[in-house]
């Protein structure tokens, strides 16, 4: 019975850790489409309109939210790793 617990703990911690996966890349496609909106505001509207502050607000919003997703995920890989690091001793 304790080696089906360990295998079944194995096995919802790889699931766990590739949900984790998904979700940073789905932070990073997020905000690299976030990036080029802002990029392209800033290209096609120039520095000084509206447009161009809202372009370079987009870009700052975008590299916030790509080093929050990176924050997180290394944060999450650390927990997952201490958990699967105990469950072997």
């Amino acid at each position: 019975m304790g080696e089906d617990t360990k295998v079944r703990d194995q096995l919802a911690a790889e699931r766990t850790r590739l949900a984790e996966e998904r979700t940073y890349l789905a932070y990073i496609r997020t905000g690299m489409s976030i990036l080029l909106g802002g990029v392209f505001f800033v290209g096609y509207f120039g520095h000084a309109t509206i447009f161009g502050w809202v372009g370079w607000a987009t870009i700052v919003i975008a590299l916030i939210f790509l080093g929050y997703g990176f924050y997180m995920h290394s944060k999450s890989k650390n927990i997952l790793s201490r958990i699967l690091n105990r469950g072997k001793s």
